[in-house]
């Protein structure tokens, strides 16, 4: 293993080759493209706030315990892909990378007209070229920075369907520039896209089984009645109940669910290894003090790690419903709620953390607000993402997210309490001291 690539298995393991895209229709067109990315004028990238410049590298490992499940051959196992950012030290005149690459770009771009074009009128396949003239703050393969200490480890999980690995970039980098070592995992078969170490990517058809089966359950009918019903009431009985049918609605969804948390606790044990190898990381990774967070989904992920691995000390989960063992176990660790604007969190789900317990609802937001979506300054994608003015809500999100870890994985005498950073108006805030 070369010391600064986090490889477990070579290119020739994986099917690099796989279909481009087919089109859905209805309500699962209009999800998918508004989750993948944004669809026209340039956006740029806030500024981390911390000490620290960023670092990037892409991981790239196989589980050769599961069998791959969306696939049919017996011979292929389940391959965790993602990006990592961390604390770096650049050269002077280093460059940081842009926000897509120029494949990324051709690739995905492409797509997502065709996807805008279907719903609103056609528009040029190149509209979202510039994506890869949009610089980030991250610079590939940078030094790692030093310290007297090993970094605290974050493991994100983006969104099904139409998330993918650099969904919450700007948070990534605020999360790096403040001395943590940040991995963006890729739930393959379920995400867009696998973005590999050498640059190669594999794209997944919106047609393809994981993604076809993820929004039929998504937007089934019965299923959507039941989660209206589910916000409607503030019995957190009813909520109990509602939430054991729901579960039984969504089998689909309860077994990805596991196969998701399976992906980050494979790569806790993948971390385990990298400590100790040649890596870049080695010894460097403080995984005494390894918190997890998601969106959408993959915050119902990290609710369901923390359930079943106690290396994870601290999570947050970012607009997600949550689902899976948590309608019955609690979790012991610290956890925080963030929530769009829209609904408030269910009670039951509160009750169910045996810790401190957060709920952060940001006025104003929709769920697309918690994203890089919020920046991308686009009139058709503003229409989704709610009223409150994009860089505002990266900057409530990035600093909640912050504070929480900061608070609960380095041990920091911090207040999280609403108004004291941002207005009152725009959160809604409720805490419960169980910890």
């Amino acid at each position: 293993m070369n010391g600064n690539e986090l490889y477990s298995a070579t290119s020739a393991d994986r099917n690099a080759s796989f279909p481009r895209p087919r089109f859905l229709t209805g309500i699962f067109l209009f999800y998918f493209m508004v989750t993948v990315t944004g669809f026209s004028n340039e956006f740029s990238i806030p500024k981390p706030t911390g000490a620290h410049q960023v670092g990037t590298e892409y991981f790239y490992f196989v589980d050769q315990s599961r069998p791959e499940s969306f696939t049919k051959s017996k011979s292929d196992f389940r391959e965790v892909t993602g990006q990592v950012w961390y604390p770096a030290t650049p050269a002077a005149d280093a460059n940081p990378q842009f926000y897509r690459s120029n494949e990324e770009t051709d690739i995905l771009s492409a797509v997502e007209a065709a996807y805008f074009g279907l719903l609103v009128n056609k528009v040029p396949a190149d509209l979202f070229s510039h994506f890869s003239t949009v610089p980030t703050h991250s610079h590939t393969k940078a030094p790692l920075a030093d310290s007297p200490s090993a970094f605290p480890v974050l493991i994100y999980s983006h969104g099904i369907i139409g998330g993918h690995v650099a969904t919450h970039t700007v948070l990534m980098e605020e999360l790096a520039s403040h001395g943590y070592i940040v991995l963006s995992v890729s739930h393959a078969y379920q995400t867009p896209y696998l973005k590999y170490p050498d640059g190669s990517i594999k794209v997944f058809s919106p047609g393809s089984e994981g993604i076809r089966k993820s929004a039929a359950a998504i937007f089934d009918s019965e299923r959507t009645a039941i989660y209206q019903k589910l916000y409607e009431t503030t019995d957190v009985k009813t909520q109990k109940a509602l939430l054991e049918q729901l579960a039984s609605k969504q089998p689909f969804l309860e077994e990805s669910l596991d196969i998701w948390s399976a992906d980050v606790r494979f790569i806790i044990d993948e971390l385990e290894k990298l400590n100790s190898g040649n890596t870049f990381l080695k010894g460097r990774l403080d995984l005494d003090r390894i918190g997890v967070l998601g969106w959408s989904f993959g915050g119902a992920t990290a609710g369901q790690v923390l359930l079943t691995d106690s290396r994870c000390k601290a999570g947050i989960n970012i607009d997600g419903l949550p689902l899976g063992d948590l309608v019955h176990q609690k979790i012991q660790q610290p956890f925080m709620f963030m929530r769009n604007g829209s609904r408030d969190m269910v009670q039951y789900f509160v009750d169910q953390i045996a810790n401190d317990a957060y709920v952060v609802k940001l006025n104003g937001s929709t769920h697309f607000s918690f994203t890089d979506m919020a920046l991308y300054n686009i009139p058709e994608v503003d229409q989704i993402c709610g009223d409150i003015d994009g860089r505002q809500a990266v900057s409530i999100v990035n600093y909640y997210v912050r504070s929480f870890f900061d608070k609960y994985l380095k041990g920091k005498n911090i207040s999280l309490s609403a108004g004291e950073v941002f207005p009152d108006s725009e959160i809604e805030f409720q805490f419960q001291a169980k910890g």
